[in-house]
């Protein structure tokens, strides 16, 4: 009988050890779960990209690539010098931009518009508090009409689908008009309208926008009134004279003869140094003798 009470003894002490290997195989995954978390919270910027290139050139993607956001400023100047580094559609703007900076200075009105190129379209303010309208006020001032009277042969040179963007004060009320959304453009298609009586741009190929007091500037400084009573006439399909591409084409032209020149150059040296090597080599033998 005390055999058999030993024996259950022994057994029930040995079911009350079975948690241990619940417990070590618990421990065990919570350890790998510690390791996996702490190696993904490290991970090497280098070999994760190389690890996305990878993968995405497997998927017939292109790998992705840092773009300096300033790349797109371009400067008139490196565009005659450097023409062969430009996009044709960013050498037409520049171009045309430059030459309508010009047209600009010489009839006088480089306070009156101001020219803003971006990467694809050309954007010319119409910029003063009483030169283009009044006050809550959206007929043309007739020293508006000079302006746009002189800027009609560059449009019509230049111009292909325009977009004619009318802006408003929010200061004050808006008058007749009721809204200055309304008001602006009421002045959108005033320019727009002349214009297009002008022939400076085809009827087709023009559209209107009001965007009326967005975007203002505070205070009540003159640049700030002027600044919110502009219109701005956007070119975004820009035309380039034959002029303008002659230019272009032998920017481009000078660029690469630059280059064959440079390369013939190093070429004609790489030549001439096996001569020199002999000619110093007979030197020395001459000097032994």
């Amino acid at each position: 009988m005390s055999g058999r009470r030993r024996k259950g003894h022994a057994e029930e002490h040995h079911v009350d050890e079975r948690w241990l290997v619940s417990y070590a195989d618990m421990i065990t995954v919570l350890m790998a779960l510690f390791i996996v978390l702490y190696a993904l919270s490290t991970v090497n910027q280098k070999k994760f990209d190389e690890l996305k290139n990878s993968l995405a050139s497997g998927f017939g993607t292109k790998k992705s690539t840092k773009v300096d956001q300033n790349s797109g400023i371009v400067r008139p100047e490196d565009v005659a010098k450097h023409g062969s580094g430009f996009s044709n559609s960013t050498i037409a703007v520049m171009m045309a931009a430059k030459e309508i900076t010009d047209e600009l200075k010489s009839a006088g009105l480089a306070n009156k518009v101001t020219v803003d190129a971006g990467s694809n379209s050309i954007t010319l303010s119409l910029v003063g508090a009483s030169t283009y309208f009044g006050g809550n006020d959206a007929n043309l001032q007739p020293q508006a009409l000079t302006v746009l009277k002189k800027l009609s042969p560059t449009l019509e040179r230049h111009a292909g689908v325009v977009t004619v963007e009318g802006h408003a004060d929010p200061r004050g009320s808006a008058g007749e008009w009721g809204t200055d959304w309304l008001l602006a453009a009421a002045r959108a298609n005033s320019v727009g309208q002349y214009l297009i009586d002008d022939k400076a741009i085809d009827p087709a190929n023009i559209s209107f926008t009001s965007f009326g007091s967005q975007n203002a500037k505070k205070g009540t400084s003159q640049a700030a009134i002027e600044h919110n009573r502009r219109v701005d006439i956007v070119l975004h399909s820009v035309q380039v004279p034959a002029a303008a591409s002659d230019a272009t084409a032998g920017s481009k032209e000078a660029a690469s003869t630059e280059s064959a020149s440079t390369e013939g150059a190093s070429k004609e040296a790489s030549a001439e140094e096996p001569a020199k090597t002999a000619e110093h080599a007979e030197e020395s033998a001459s000097s032994h003798h």
